[in-house]
């Protein structure tokens, strides 16, 4: 465990420093505006109460706004533009605590045990609160009871979406949020992403420790960089082959032995393929400038 431990933290450093470098220049490029913003949201809804549906989302909001009782309304959360959930218990706004401790500074300790812990029995099972939440762009719920997709579709405007160590089998809907660009599913009950086939705009994509066995629905998803499906019973990657803006692949303790999609991935700078089946490297190693973890 502790060696799957270190592999996950290094990976998530790896890919949370590229994507630091390339928010520098994604802030400039034109996205598509299909979400509400501030400025198309009324004043008679901005004043409006929130009408919260999960408890556990209402305790840890009021707790970190310090507003144990009376509404809270729309405009009151105009300044949130990221929320990151850990059970019920822990909560990140705009990447702060309610005591000020930055995400950053405590992702290890998060991940050792969020990422593993089984026994935690975080409540939350819908994300329908977050239909208030106009501003927000990033949203993560962690070590909860999430199970399927279909209250985020009223989010769409959100463009990360982290939601691992849930209870996830279905993910029918979250096709319909076309801003994602960075999407993490891990550690779920998922054996089916067809509904991710047209999700072209995705940059991230993390489906490691599912029990996913077909890539084909990932096929057309040509716009990735980072793609994590260690831990799974994936045999053929072949789908993958036309990734060719891939930077981070992690295939590790899956069953695949063919490393000849990799081919065209003149990008790829880090392949993660501990306790695979491969025999043959050639491809892998012939590639210039790839970091290879085997």
């Amino acid at each position: 465990m502790k060696r799957k431990l270190a592999q996950i933290l290094i990976g998530l450093s790896i890919v949370i420093t590229m994507s630091s470098c390339n928010n520098g220049s994604k802030g400039q490029e034109s996205q598509p505006q299909t979400a509400i913003s501030q400025s198309e949201t009324t004043t008679e809804e901005t004043g409006q109460a929130v009408q919260w549906e999960d408890p556990a989302v209402e305790k840890l909001i009021r707790e970190f706004l310090e507003k144990p009782e009376g509404d809270i309304s729309i405009s009151d959360l105009d300044f949130i533009t990221s929320v990151d959930l850990y059970g019920d218990d822990r909560l990140f706004i705009n990447g702060k605590d309610k005591d000020g401790a930055g995400f950053m500074e405590n992702r290890e300790q998060l991940a050792i045990r969020y990422y593993y812990d089984e026994t935690l029995a975080g409540t939350i099972k819908t994300p329908a609160d977050f239909k208030n939440f106009h501003q927000l762009k990033e949203l993560g719920i962690y070590g909860s009871a999430i199970t399927d997709a279909s209250g985020f579709q009223e989010i769409v405007w959100l463009e990360r979406l982290w939601l691992w160590n849930n209870k996830l089998t279905d993910i029918n809907g979250i096709e319909k949020l076309t801003q994602l660009t960075s999407l993490d599913l891990s550690q779920n009950d998922l054996d089916d992403i067809s509904p991710l086939k047209t999700m072209t705009g995705l940059k991230e994509l993390w489906l490691w420790g599912n029990p996913i066995e077909d890539l084909e629905p990932l096929k057309d998803l040509t716009g990735l960089t980072t793609l994590m499906i260690q831990q799974t019973p994936v045999l053929d990657i072949s789908p993958l082959a036309g990734m060719t803006k891939l930077k981070i692949l992690d295939i590790s303790e899956t069953a695949v032995s063919d490393l000849s999609a990799l081919k065209n991935m003149k990008d790829l700078e880090y392949l993660f393929a501990l306790k695979t089946e491969v025999e043959d490297w050639s491809v892998a190693d012939g590639m210039d400038g790839l970091n290879i973890k085997r």
